[in-house]
């Protein structure tokens, strides 16, 4: 079987999804799990879709059961028959993904972030963490239905959140710059991150000396691995131990999110052990190793500032959408290069695992189209090696012949 192409190369537009314009609304949110996608709007719906199938699946209710204000989070519990979803007014519902009837419901003070414990057993399983606009973080628990436990993060907005793949370690990210990590099951601080201690440290708690991890509020914060990532107004991205809070780097090229109109914090994703980020109009790969950008999606992707980006691995496709409704599928693309053989005679090399995952005639179109124009390159490089003076030996090039085998791909497709 053939491996599916990896994302080495700028992406293209999946043209199959028509999700162009979800509800002619601002997309504040996405989640994603197996082959579903959540896409959360200003107008407090919640839509889910088959990524698989290409279709709406449903669409929660705008009546009292559901939300009437713009959506700052959702999630997907890890079964995948249930998630939770926060709005700006104060409302955190728990749905039955298969009736689309919320389960629980928590009324709370106006909010501005919210992010799901992804732990499946343990005390923070099924804790819903939300931010609110007057700095505390609240824990609401969806399977007692109850929210007393309270974290006090600082002045202004909880902004961002995030909480460790492994363990109860919770992150919260503010408008006034600071980020502190959070034992949940002792609802005690560990530490602050520090973006003046370069020296490595682990994050500590000195009330002494007030400690920020950006100049101005937080709008990301991710873990990944062994990485965190936050960025903030000042359009630095910096990365910090996930266990211990030390500082990493802030090597990154600088990330345009000044222009994203919703409140609501922009998420990234994380693709083979690279940060999918909204980068202005732009989703940017970049190695958290090496702080490169492999690179950005096309200009013409989308109309409005990305507001976040999904992973579907179930489809090796990705998500992003956008402030002004688009709602964009991004799937690797198809590389053609040159490949060496024995003769002279030039073949091309397709990489056709993306055709073999295509399914209809449009894939095929575009393979027969990209094969074509590769034809006719090596047509006029043989052409201009003839006319090149008898002394000067043309160099032998190793060539693959495959276009047998693209044939029969593009002709199952036809």
């Amino acid at each position: 079987m053939a491996q599916q192409p990896q994302w080495t190369s700028r992406p293209e537009i999946d043209t199959n999804y028509a999700y162009t314009n979800h509800r002619a609304q601002n997309v504040t949110c996405l989640a994603t799990h197996g082959t579903k996608l959540l896409a959360g709007s200003a107008d407090g719906r919640i839509t889910i879709y088959d990524l698989e199938k290409r279709s709406e699946i449903a669409t929660t209710p705008r009546d009292r059961s559901g939300h009437d204000r713009s959506i700052v989070g959702c999630s997907w519990f890890h079964d995948g028959g249930v998630f939770v979803s926060a709005c700006c007014a104060g409302n955190v519902v728990v749905w039955d993904a298969n009736t689309m009837k919320a389960a629980c419901r928590f009324d709370l003070p106006a909010l501005a972030s919210a992010a799901l414990s992804p732990m499946s057993t343990g005390p923070t399983a099924a804790v819903c963490a939300v931010g609110t606009t007057d700095g505390a973080c609240r824990l609401c628990d969806a399977r007692s239905g109850a929210c007393h436990s309270s974290l006090s993060h600082g002045r202004g907005p909880v902004s961002a959140l995030a909480w460790h793949p492994s363990n109860d370690t919770l992150l919260t990210a503010g408008a006034d710059g600071a980020a502190h990590l959070w034992d949940v099951r002792t609802l005690k601080k560990r530490g602050s991150l520090d973006r003046h201690d370069l020296s490595g440290a682990p994050a500590s708690i000195n009330d002494r000396v007030a400690k920020t991890a950006h100049d101005g509020g937080l709008r990301l914060a991710a873990f990944s691995g062994t990485k965190l990532i936050t960025a903030g107004a000042d359009e630095r991205l910096r990365a910090w131990d996930a266990d211990s809070g030390a500082f990493v780097s802030d090597a990154f090229a600088p990330v345009q999110i000044r222009g994203t109109r919703s409140p609501a914090p922009l998420q990234a994703a994380f693709l083979e052990g690279s940060a999918l980020i909204p980068d202005g109009r732009h989703a940017s790969l970049l190695s958290l190793d090496s702080a490169n950008e492999a690179w950005r999606t096309p200009e013409a992707g989308h109309a409005g500032g990305v507001r976040a980006c999904a992973v579907a691995p179930g489809v090796n496709r990705f998500v992003a959408c956008d402030d002004r409704g688009g709602l964009v599928v991004w799937r690797p693309a198809l590389v053609v290069e040159p490949a060496v053989e024995d003769d002279d005679t030039p073949q091309i090399r397709v990489d056709v695992a993306l055709a073999a995952e295509a399914d209809d005639a449009d894939d095929f179109d575009s393979l027969r189209r990209e094969f074509e124009e590769s034809r006719r390159a090596a047509a006029e490089d043989r052409r201009r090696a003839r006319e090149r003076p008898e002394e000067e030996e043309p160099r032998r090039r190793r060539r693959r012949r495959v276009g047998d085998v693209v044939r029969r791909a593009t002709d199952r497709g036809a």
